[in-house]
């Protein structure tokens, strides 16, 4: 968006795509998502699998309860983002459908929304670690441009305020 844009301080020629180019850039980026934590919130610490590490990460989506495919982009497509594995957090029941972001030179920028993984480790919020075969997977705003700018982008709107997007 235009506000991301801003943001990032990039300049007024730059698209969305220079803006993932920019949050998505390394093979493992480190993202974070809030959870619960009676009463308050905690901050979950994750790293996306990008480029050549994404394959390995979304192949354990093979075995998570309900998947027959055999092909691992079947269930798991280009719209998502896959974290877990060792040493991180991973999303409980609850986390679904909240922010996850990045921290990027004192900004903090949206990224994604939690959505599902291949294990249930935890219900209720929680600081659970990751196991070496679970996953969560992200649907990743980047790759939903093209929907979030035709409803959110019209100007026509008297249900909400539209949102400036770029190129």
């Amino acid at each position: 968006t235009k506000q991301t844009k801003d943001a990032l301080r990039l300049p007024p020629s730059s698209t969305c795509k220079d803006q993932e180019e920019l949050l998505l850039k390394n093979q493992q980026e480190r993202l974070s998502f809030l959870t619960r934590l009676e009463p308050l919130v905690g901050e979950k610490d994750v790293y996306a699998k990008l480029g050549d590490s994404r394959d390995l990460c979304i192949k354990k989506a093979l075995e998570a309860k309900g998947i027959k495919a055999k092909d691992p982009k079947i269930p798991v497509t280009d719209n998502f983002l896959c974290t877990g594995g060792e040493r991180e957090h991973i999303a409980c029941t609850g986390d679904s459908g909240g922010a996850v972001f990045k921290n990027y030179e004192d900004r903090t920028i949206q990224i994604a929304l939690v959505s599902w993984g291949t294990q249930e480790l935890c219900t209720g919020g929680g600081m659970i670690e990751s196991t070496e075969k679970s996953r969560d997977f992200h649907i990743n705003l980047f790759k939903m441009i093209p929907f979030l700018k035709e409803i959110m982008g019209n100007d026509d709107s008297d249900d909400f305020a539209s949102i400036g997007f770029i190129d």
